[in-house]
């Protein structure tokens, strides 16, 4: 997906009534400066700026605006612009692959962790349900609620903190 059906895809949530003109235009404004700051053109292929390297693009973009000397109100809402997006990326490529049958990165990466541990143990042993676990590895996204669950989940593995809701929102 290029960053021209992107920005079309949020003209189509206007037009659907989902989001609003005035903001979809000041979303659509973040994202020229910071494709402009990244040196991205609008017929580029999504990469992992906007997936598996948002942290890095967000912190680039916050301290562009820092050093531009703009007030920190501003900041927020440029930064709150660009996690819209991302969101919005998101979204698609999480309806893409329940549509054709692939595995998250979410999903995946916590495959990767019980490949070689029974669910039902680490399960015990972190006071997480199992059937919650079973979830998240049949393709269920963890809610907000569970994050705490996922963080005992990470510190049984010797994980950093976070590193799996990094996967869920790829």
């Amino acid at each position: 997906m290029t960053y021209q059906i992107l920005k079309q895809t949020a003209l189509d949530k206007v037009t659907r009534g989902e989001a609003s003109a005035g903001s979809t235009r000041g979303r659509l404004s973040t994202l020229d400066r910071v494709l402009k700051l990244l040196g991205i053109t609008d017929d580029a292929e999504i990469g992992p700026e906007l997936r598996s390297s948002f942290r890095s693009t967000e912190n680039a973009w916050v301290s562009h605006l820092t050093a531009e000397g703009q007030p920190m109100r501003h900041v927020s809402n440029m930064r709150s612009n660009l996690v819209w997006w991302r969101n919005v990326v998101i979204e698609i490529d999480r309806d893409r692959n329940l549509r054709d049958g692939v595995a998250t990165p979410f999903q995946q990466a916590v495959k990767s962790l019980f490949e070689k541990h029974p669910v039902k143990r680490v399960a015990r042993l972190t006071d997480v349900p199992h059937d919650m676990i079973f979830g998240w590895l049949h393709g269920k996204v963890p809610r907000r609620s569970s994050y705490p669950a996922l963080r005992r989940v990470e510190t049984f593995f010797s994980l950093e903190r976070d590193h799996l809701l990094i996967h869920r929102h790829n």
